[in-house]
């Protein structure tokens, strides 16, 4: 059980929430962040792993 307060999240979300604080400040273009995401999945899709991993 986790402790309270504390959130546990996959690693999927976790690059969604780098990737949402990038948009946030000024980092990443919203079209950018799309793009991203979409490159992403399409990555997990052909090879089933993380870009990067």
């Amino acid at each position: 059980m986790n402790k309270p307060g504390l959130v546990t999240i996959g690693m999927n979300e976790l690059q969604r929430v780098k990737v949402i604080e990038s948009v946030v400040e000024g980092r990443l273009t919203g079209v950018r962040a799309a793009e991203t995401w979409f490159l992403q999945s399409v990555a997990r899709r052909t090879t089933g792993r993380q870009p990067g991993t």
